[in-house]
């Protein structure tokens, strides 16, 4: 525990009790006392992570389910019918962002009459 003197008190119990023989003679006082710092911590440690816990659950934000999309553009049907691009669904839905670029088979396939031997050279360098 350290030297007394360093140490927080969050808290102390007591019970009092005077003793008497009769209503003007006090013979002694009985007390009891604890030391209830460590319950007190402990429940402000608890209270503290509640509140962490609360807010997590609050920003947390999944999918579950199954989820219609379409076999050729990749939309998917909200619960009103409408069809909407992949990554806005999933963006309001969870908050997740995106960043775009081209896979190779996509880049070969889409753009290889405009790139000629340039894709050719990258893939190549991409593979090593």
């Amino acid at each position: 525990m350290g030297n007394p003197a360093n140490r927080q008190t969050l808290g102390y119990f007591g019970i009092v009790g005077l003793l008497g023989a009769s209503a003007t003679v006090l013979i002694g006082v009985l007390g009891i006392a604890a030391d209830i710092t460590g319950y007190k911590r402990a429940e402000q440690e608890r209270e503290e992570l509640i509140t962490q816990l609360q807010e997590a659950v609050g920003n947390a934000k999944t999918l579950s389910g199954l989820l219609p999309i379409c076999s050729h553009c990749k939309k998917i049907r909200n619960d009103e019918g409408y069809w909407h691009q992949i990554e806005s669904f999933i963006h309001r839905h969870s908050g997740t962002q995106f960043s775009h670029g081209v896979c190779p088979e996509c880049l070969e396939k889409h753009y290889s009459k405009f790139l000629g031997d340039k894709l050719d050279k990258y893939l190549e360098k991409k593979n090593d």
